[in-house]
């Protein structure tokens, strides 16, 4: 099977890609994948597209791809792509439907009378790196750590790593919804002060806001949303009032207008803003393809990252697939990959065993139900699974013993380890069974 990448290009240029055609069967689906693979180097702090793959079996198919500007270099919000399929064979059957990996929704617009020319739309929400934390500062009066806030992170995480009297390192993680954290116990155990921390963000699941445009009038107004994502807005209106304090309103509308005179007259000057989010038929939060960042440092010592170091920031994402409904494909659910294996094939021989990712955590879903009971065995490997449904990474005491489930993001998180490992700088020693023998 033949793959022709698309590259997504501005809506005043087209570029056109074919493949071979072997035969004249009519063309009913036109599969387009995201090909995470080939991005390179990116700029944290902007949104962009991936190259995308045509699968395609020998028959001539010429694409061309348009895309809409991004909203406001914001990636919770879906961007429409416009595409144009042509086969000169005529081959592009009546009811013909696309399908494919990375994209939120599809929908075939027209196909020609020949079945030489169909349109689209694609609804695809771009990629984007979180920017590194700034402002790292360690107060040592306070004991405490702060940064700046990232844009469109949810959660923060810190590694703390510090030298004891006796020139052992240690090493602490920890999440936070804060943008500042307490490194008391490092202050109070480091040899001479000698400690370091690190910071990274970690994406929002929160749908996104955009701008609103306020007339003279007190009439805010919003356009640009595609109505087959969203059929509700919620808007959300904020300012100083004129006895000094910050008030904050929300309310939902179907309209794309709504009258917010009354709030702007009990504003100060300055302080009046209206932003407003679609609210999507379902929670679109998992389709975000938000990346983490990189980690941030301060400190007179190296904090530890290694442990929670990310392969590839990329691997998890855009790996849902859109499932077509009629003409128009709803993204319903995830791939279902994992360790490049096929849904099917996970497991112990269950067709109904899948797992199901929320950011970097993993679920394991059988017949429906996420499995919380310890210790499983998935094509050979074995995985823990806490009383919360989640799969654990990193130190695991249990009934006396720990193991080691891989904590890096990446092909085999949460897989044991068994046999020499070195963790935070010092060698371990695993047992086939998992079982550490020199902690």
């Amino acid at each position: 099977m033949k793959k022709t990448k698309i590259k997504l290009i501005s809506a005043l240029a087209a570029a056109c890609l074919s493949t071979s055609m072997t035969s004249l069967a009519m063309i009913k689906n036109v599969e387009i994948n995201a090909d995470l693979d080939s991005i390179n180097e990116v700029d944290a702090g902007i949104c962009f597209f991936p190259d995308y793959e045509v699968e395609d079996d020998d028959l001539e198919v010429n694409v061309a791809a348009d895309t809409t500007s991004i909203k406001n270099n914001n990636p919770t919000i879906p961007a429409t792509v416009n595409i144009t399929i042509t086969s000169d064979a005529g081959a592009l059957d009546d009811d013909l439907k696309i399908s494919g990996t990375g994209i939120r929704s599809t929908y075939v617009d027209m196909v020609s009378v020949d079945n030489t020319e169909a349109t689209g739309r694609l609804l695809v929400y771009p990629l984007y790196e979180l920017v590194a934390p700034q402002n790292l500062y360690i107060d040592a009066a306070n004991q405490q750590i702060s940064w700046s806030e990232v844009p469109y992170a949810g959660k923060y995480e810190v590694v703390i790593t510090y030298l004891d009297k006796n020139g052992n390192e240690k090493t602490s993680h920890a999440t936070t919804e804060k943008t500042y954290h307490s490194i008391s116990t490092a202050l109070a155990n480091a040899y001479l002060g000698t400690f370091g921390v690190a910071v990274r963000a970690i994406p929002t699941d929160e749908q996104g806001y955009q701008d609103a445009a306020v007339d003279q009038n007190g009439m805010a107004s919003w356009t640009g949303f595609d109505t087959t994502f969203a059929d509700e807005y919620e808007v959300r209106v904020s300012y100083t009032g004129t006895n000094g304090k910050k008030v904050t309103t929300k309310f939902r509308t179907r309209d794309t207008y709504h009258d917010v005179s009354g709030y702007m007259n009990s504003a100060q000057a300055g302080t009046f803003k209206v932003t407003v989010r679609a609210i999507p038929k379902k929670n679109d939060a998992k389709y975000y393809n938000i990346a983490f960042s990189d980690w941030s440092y301060a400190g007179s010592y190296a904090a530890d990252t290694g442990d929670y170091d990310i392969d590839d920031k990329w691997e998890f994402l855009s790996d849902y697939k859109a499932a077509v409904e009629g003409n128009f494909a709803t993204n319903i659910k995830s791939r279902g990959t994992y360790n490049s294996a096929d849904p099917k094939t996970i497991g112990s021989g269950s067709a109904n065993a899948s797992w199901k990712r929320t950011g970097y955590k993993w679920q394991y879903i059988t017949d429906g139900v996420a499995f919380n009971q310890g210790w499983k065995q998935i094509n050979g490997q074995w995985y823990y699974f806490d009383p919360d449904s989640y799969m654990h990474t990193g130190w695991l005491e249990l009934n006396g013993a720990r193991y080691y489930l891989e904590s890096k993001v990446g092909s085999s998180t949460g897989v044991m380890v068994t046999g020499t490992r070195d963790i935070n700088g010092k060698t371990y020693i695993f047992g086939d069974n998992g079982i550490c023998l020199n902690y």
